[in-house]
């Protein structure tokens, strides 16, 4: 049976015209679109999942009112199917169009990526929180202080990531790509997006990225980028080898495996190490 795996990115907010998750999503999605390895000499295509009563319920909410691109791959296991999804910058839209993928596609794994512009690295996210508490409304106008997501669990409570933050920084750093690991998703929709996805139990969880600047963020992709970006999803592929630890177990505070290798100051950085997460995802390690 095919796997859907999942990859979320953001609409511009605030005074920035992109998003960095924006760009490094479409430069990837692009990269992979354009590899007629991944399907067997085929011409890759992009095209809206199918959704019922897409057009019968006025529901202008709906996951297939946001930019979507699948592409199929083919990972060790089977075939799989990416869908890259643009969420709205909404605590109340983001958190519904997420859940929404999540019942239809019922995803064997799921990405999902926010920008912030204080990150110097590539950020892991450990914990997610039971909170909405911006300064910054959202882009439908909405500001939360010191809100709950669900009534669910008592305010500002946490839940763990449904992956291994300290693995996934380690090949981070193998690629010489700058990684931490975050244990503070904020509290603004990033957070909404990280939380619901922590409540659904699929494996995957929330990166931030860096915020970087629109001319950099618009530089093409280079042809070295693009064939270290498509290596990692031609099989055979092989799995993340540094040994997991169990997902209910606190990992200890972040040291060594946090040191940044080197700062990101391209796309192509952040675009290789989405890549890198998301391969993880579509080839998982059978020790999982």
């Amino acid at each position: 049976m095919d796997r859907t795996i999942v990859m979320t990115y953001f609409e511009p907010f605030g005074r920035r015209p992109v998003n960095a998750t924006q760009q490094a999503a479409t430069a990837l999605t692009h990269i992979l679109l354009t590899d007629p390895s991944h399907t067997n000499g085929s011409t890759p295509q992009s095209a809206p999942p199918q959704h019922p009563n897409r057009d019968t319920q006025g529901d202008t909410t709906g996951v297939w009112r946001q930019p979507t691109t699948t592409i199929d791959l083919v990972s060790q296991e089977a075939k799989c199917c990416l869908l890259a999804v643009e969420l709205p910058v909404s605590f109340r839209r983001a958190r519904s169009q997420l859940q929404q993928i999540i019942d239809h596609f019922h995803p064997a794994a799921m990405l999902c990526l926010g920008e912030d512009g204080t990150r110097k690295a590539l950020q892991i996210e450990r914990h997610a929180y039971n909170e909405c508490h911006a300064t910054m409304a959202d882009n439908d106008g909405i500001r939360k202080t010191n809100a709950a997501i669900t009534t669910t669990a008592a305010v500002g409570s946490p839940l763990k990531a449904n992956w291994d933050p300290e693995r996934l920084v380690a090949c981070l750093h193998s690629k010489q790509l700058a990684a931490e690991i975050s244990d503070d998703p904020g509290r603004y929709v990033c957070n909404t997006t990280a939380y619901t996805l922590a409540q659904s139990n699929i494996p995957g969880g929330f990166c931030h990225i860096p915020a970087l600047p629109v001319a950099d963020l618009q530089q093409p992709i280079t042809a070295q980028t693009a064939q270290q970006v498509r290596a990692l999803f031609h099989p055979p592929a092989h799995p993340l080898t540094t040994a997991p630890s169990s997902p209910n177990t606190e990992l200890p505070a972040a040291s060594a495996a946090n040191t940044a290798v080197h700062n990101p100051t391209t796309i192509d950085d952040l675009v290789l190490g989405i890549a890198t997460l998301l391969a993880d995802l579509v080839h998982p390690n059978p020790a999982h």
